[in-house]
């Protein structure tokens, strides 16, 4: 053994040790560098998908529903009478809700929902949100230009005071509902008065006269 060690020469030894200690650390070297990368990779791609379903559900929070949206069947409207805001409610959601009339040379309707009526005829309008769609009928007459309208408490109560009512060439129409808050009021026209009885023409178009205590 003693012999054989002394016959290898140092030189050749450390050479092929360098040789064999180098190959070593350029093997763990791409090694290591290889499960860097791949974790690098393995990083990348999740931190590409979290934050892709980060904005996902950001987006997602931030869209709501449309909603529902309530209004009656029918509305009636006189070429005569003021732009009417459509009364609705919107349940379930936010809106926006959009506005189209199938005639708008009958009654249009704009985006906020104001009703303008044009002509005489029936119109259908369609009140949607991005989850709902509801339809309802618009007529519009062209009767009640030669009719005064009664729109405040003050202005019945005057027709009441100037007994106006008893005069046939008169013709009346309620503009809105009008709530007395519990107000006494004059009826009008009087029981077996002929100078005090009822003699005009009153439409109340639909509308009511609420809260009232008549004397």
């Amino acid at each position: 053994m003693v012999k054989l060690f002394k016959n290898i020469k140092w030189k050749h030894l450390l050479a092929v040790l360098s040789v064999i200690l180098l190959a070593f650390i350029m093997i763990f070297s791409v090694a290591c560098g290889g499960n860097d990368q791949s974790g690098d990779t393995d990083e990348g791609d999740d931190s590409g998908s979290i934050s892709g379903d980060d904005n996902d559900n950001k987006e997602d929070d931030d869209k709501k529903e449309g909603g529902t949206v309530s209004i009656v069947s029918k509305i009636n409207i006189d070429t005569s009478d003021e732009p009417l805001v459509l009364p609705y409610t919107l349940n379930g959601g936010d809106g926006p809700v959009s506005w189209s009339s199938d005639y708008a040379s009958v009654a249009a309707v704009d985006k906020t929902g104001k009703l303008y009526p044009v002509a005489p005829g029936t119109a259908t309008i369609t009140a949607s949100t991005s989850t709902h769609t509801k339809k309802f009928t618009v007529n519009v007459t062209d009767i009640y230009r030669s009719y005064i309208r009664i729109s405040t408490v003050g202005q019945f109560e005057n027709l009441a005071k100037t007994k106006d009512y008893t005069r046939t060439t008169k013709k009346y129409c309620l503009g809105n509902d009008i709530d007395f808050g519990g107000a006494t009021i004059k009826p009008l026209g009087v029981w077996g008065d002929s100078k005090s009885a009822f003699n005009c023409t009153f439409d109340g178009r639909g509308y009511a006269l609420k809260n009232r205590v008549t004397k």
